[in-house]
This record gives structure tokens, sequence and C-alpha cells, in this order.
């Protein structure tokens, strides 16, 4: 029997010998596989293998449920560095919102200052 959720798939598996599960999934790295037994309760993570151009993997005897899951490689690390990056734009802008309405104060309080001496000034 087969699932499809979320972009993987779970298949359960019931054998009397060692099979090899074939997925007709084009090979790809970032594929895992994550085998439960469902006799003892056992997990354990399956390598997935090139069987011509789709994927399988090796179980031994017995009732599993085993689970795809695909995690691209590369993809940790992208969205580390966007998450970086968004930080970085968001500090710059704060930054430099504090720095205008410091420099606004700064200039209003010259000008209050300046009016009160009798001196005319432009307050932009």
């Amino acid at each position: 029997m087969c699932i499809r959720d979320r972009g993987g798939e779970t298949d359960y598996v019931v054998a009397d010998r060692p099979v090899v599960v074939e997925r007709s999934e084009a090979f790809a790295a970032g594929w895992q596989v994550q085998s439960l037994n469902l006799a003892d309760g056992a997990r354990e993570n399956l390598a997935v293998q090139r069987a011509g151009l789709v994927q399988a993997v090796k179980l031994p005897a017995g009732r599993y449920r085993i689970v795809w899951s695909y995690w691209p490689p590369g993809l940790s690390l992208g969205l580390l560095s966007s998450s970086v990056g968004v930080l970085v734009l968001l500090v710059a802008a704060v930054l430099v919102i504090a720095s205008r309405r410091r420099r606004r104060r700064r200039l209003r309080a010259d000008a209050q200052s300046v009016q009160g001496s009798g001196r005319s000034v432009a307050i932009p």
C-alpha cells in the first residue's frame, strides 16, 4: 500500500524474505528513507540506491512502514543565507530610520535655540 503526503510517500511492506523496494521516482541526491519495523518498533534510516533511473531500498524480511522524504542538498545553507540577508536588511533599515529621527530632533532643537535668539531659520 502506498500513501503520498507533502511531497513524500509512505509505503507498507510485508515480506517473508529480504526484498528490494523500487519506487518510480527519478533518483536524485537528497532523498531519505526511514523504516519502522511494525513487529518490534525499531526505526532505521535506509540508504536510497539507484536502480537504473529510479530509487530503491533494501529491506530484510518482515513488516515495515517506510517513509520517503526529500531535502535537497544545499537547501539548509540557502535558507540560512536568506535568513541572514533579511536580518541584515532589517538592521540596516532600523539604523537608517533611527539616524533620520536623531537628525530631525537635532535640527528642531537647533532651530528652537536659534528662534530664542531672534534669528530666522527654516525648519525642514
